[in-house]
């Protein structure tokens, strides 16, 4: 013995629809201009961080090599 069940959404109007899409793809772009504003961020602080000297990377507690590594800690497992 077999057992189906069939489901029928109901039918939303041409406009609903529509509006819906937009909303998605406005959602999405949004997501998308918020992370190019972070990795900009994030980039601007990996060349102040290359712009000091040596001695002041470790006055800091870095190393040259550690810079990105420490801008992108939260991002990456290194």
């Amino acid at each position: 013995m077999a057992f189906t069940a069939s489901f029928t959404a109901p039918p939303k109007s041409l406009l609903k629809a529509m509006a819906a899409k937009l909303s998605a793809l406005a959602a999405s772009a949004e997501a998308a201009f918020a992370l190019a504003i972070e990795r900009e961020a994030r980039l601007d602080r990996v060349a102040r961080l290359e712009a000091l000297s040596d001695a002041d990377l470790a006055a800091q507690g870095l190393a040259r090599g550690d810079i990105v590594a420490h801008v992108f800690r939260d991002r990456f497992c290194y």
